[in-house]
């Protein structure tokens, strides 16, 4: 199950525009207060994070969970029933046949012409070791995840993915100091 993030994140204001201002300590006051709300924003992405990494983990772990499942429906629709030593007159298992083993478990090929023996309840380089998926566990996973859908995003943007999230304070300090 995936962790919810409800989490505020206040709206960032554009940065003042030197223009709009009569005088240099109007314009300063400005600055200082957008810098101040910048800082507010900047620790609610910071604190969000973490957040989105658990989230990042937990997802994984289903996709893992997800790809055993769609493996073993994979494998079913390819069942060849119970493993042979000469299966196909000797010339073996094609890619994707699924056996049950003598030890009762579902093992799929994972290259053509296997002849090797599948090892009970590992998989080795010729065979895939299937654990058994439940009802029950497939029902507890989450439904697919959609940006501005069940996942939120920062003032419009798409938060997921990968890169570095960009905050108006690194940007104007960048500006101010050279780097842009």
């Amino acid at each position: 199950m995936i962790t919810a993030i409800n989490q505020e994140i206040t709206p960032l204001t554009v940065f003042p525009d030197r223009t709009n201002y009569n005088s240099s300590s109007a314009y300063a006051t400005a600055v200082a207060a957008w810098l101040n709300e910048e800082g507010i924003f900047s620790g609610q992405i910071d604190a969000l994070v973490p957040k989105l990494e658990t989230m990042i983990s937990e997802i994984n772990a289903d996709v893992e969970a997800i790809s055993n499942a769609n493996d073993v429906l994979v494998g079913l629709a390819n069942y060849k029933g119970d493993w042979l030593i000469n299966y196909d007159d000797g010339s073996g298992y094609t890619l994707g046949d699924s056996v049950t083993y003598t030890d009762g478990e579902t093992y799929i090929a994972k290259v053509d012409a296997n002849i090797a023996e599948p090892t009970s309840k590992t998989t080795t380089e010729s065979w895939y070791y299937l654990e058994k998926v439940t009802q029950d566990e497939m029902q507890t996973k989450q439904d697919i995840l959609e940006s501005g859908v069940n996942i939120k995003t920062i003032n419009g943007e798409d938060i997921m993915g990968s890169g570095d999230l960009k905050t108006y304070r690194s940007l104007f300090e960048k500006s101010l100091f050279g780097g842009l």
